[in-house]
């Protein structure tokens, strides 16, 4: 087995494995504090922070040198956040900042270091090649394996199935031995040094802000919270989560499809302004007076709307990086685009904590009311971006 078939198989392992942290976790966890909004904003708060502190401390001296040790790593400390919760069980609760620490270093040793994927031994051809195969499995995954998890959550429990899960990290570990290390002799500037060439470029700076903007809302950030709550809120059970993810993975399924197909790039700013204008009439309804229909609808026109944005925004900031001088700095700009990634998902999860120290889950409204603001500000962003560097 060749490298790239072994990055693209552990890509797949891994999706499978992210589903069943980053939704199943949350209603296992969630359940477990009573419905209680204080530890779940202290625990993604705590994981934010420690991705952010993992990135600083992998961009240190020599640090990329090693990448795919750091990669190795960052699956055993996956291997072992999951034993953790199967150790701990229901009393995870009073080992929250451990839990959300392992959690934090397994995701920030994991994602810095994934610029394996862009070897230099292998052509343009290839890279689309498999990125197309591994984006097409992984949007199946996102049908399919919610739809698995809830029907078999029904009938053990959260803990029973992470034995399984776990045997997945093993298989992920032993195929990391495939994956080749690719070496790095460009000589780094200092981000101050970096960062004064790039400010006055247009396109790196509209980057950033987009990735800060996706960062507070739809890119993990507590506008995804806040809906994870409403989710375990209004449908309760693994089962019926599961099915209504599963139903959403199609629909993003769906728009991905016909983004990559569509050739009518015209009507992008007017389907995006249009979403932004349902989302916004969702978002004021469901912060005045909650209720799950109108919770499904919103549901419906994000994973329509938001799905465009996204993908565009993400297009966007792709291209940024192989941008004038960026080009020949990925890692410096990387930990750039990232550091404001986590920020802004540390500010957003500052604000729910606020909500949870009150005690009072009818101000979760708040979230939704001042999302709307960020949310508005990405799509104009998109949109105009999209006419200066993609058309």
């Amino acid at each position: 087995m060749n490298d790239r078939k072994a990055f693209s198989i552990i890509n797949v392992l891994r999706n499978i494995v992210n589903i069943y942290f980053d939704t199943f976790f949350a209603i296992y966890f969630f359940n477990l504090t009573n419905y209680e909004i204080l530890p779940f904003a202290k625990y993604y708060l705590v994981v934010y922070i420690t991705i952010l502190l993992s990135f600083w401390f992998l961009s240190g001296k020599n640090k990329l040198k090693y990448k795919v040790y750091y990669y190795r790593i960052s699956i055993s400390i996956m291997a072992l956040y999951l034993a953790l919760i199967m150790l701990f069980k229901e009393d995870i609760v009073n080992y929250i900042y451990l839990v959300a620490i392992m959690k934090g270093l397994a995701e920030g040793f994991y994602y810095y270091p994934r610029n394996i994927l862009n070897s230099s031994k292998i052509t343009n051809k290839e890279r689309k090649h498999y990125n197309g195969i591994i984006n097409a499995i992984n949007q199946i995954s996102s049908i399919v394996i919610p739809l698995i998890l809830g029907i078999v959550l029904s009938y053990y429990t959260y803990v029973e199935i992470g034995k399984v899960v776990f045997v997945l990290m093993i298989v992920i570990f032993i195929l990391s031995f495939y994956v080749k290390d690719e070496k790095d002799s460009k000589k780094k500037d200092s981000l101050i040094v970096f960062y004064k060439k790039i400010k006055n470029d247009t396109m790196v700076q509209d980057s950033m802000k987009m990735q800060f903007l996706q960062g507070f809302t739809v890119g993990s950030g507590v506008l995804v919270g806040v809906m994870t709550i409403y989710k375990i809120l209004y449908f309760e059970t693994n089962l019926y989560i599961g099915v209504l993810n599963s139903i959403l993975g199609l629909l993003t399924c769906i728009t991905c499809i016909i983004y990559a197909k569509s050739k009518k790039t015209h009507v992008f700013k007017s389907i995006s302004i249009i979403s932004l204008v349902l989302i916004t009439m969702c978002l004021v309804s469901l912060a005045i007076k909650p209720s799950n229909i109108m919770f499904i609808i919103y549901l419906v026109i994000y994973s329509i709307g938001m799905t465009l944005i996204t993908l565009t925004a993400d297009n966007i900031i792709i291209n940024t990086s192989n941008h004038l001088y960026v080009r020949f700095h990925k890692p410096e700009y990387h930990l750039f685009i990232e550091t404001i990634l986590e920020i802004a998902r540390i500010l957003g999860y500052i604000i729910l904590l606020s909500i949870g120290i009150v005690a009072r889950k009818e101000y979760l409204g708040f979230v939704l009311i001042f999302s709307i603001i960020p949310l508005t500000m990405l799509v104009l962003l998109v949109n105009k971006s999209k006419e200066k560097y993609l058309d």
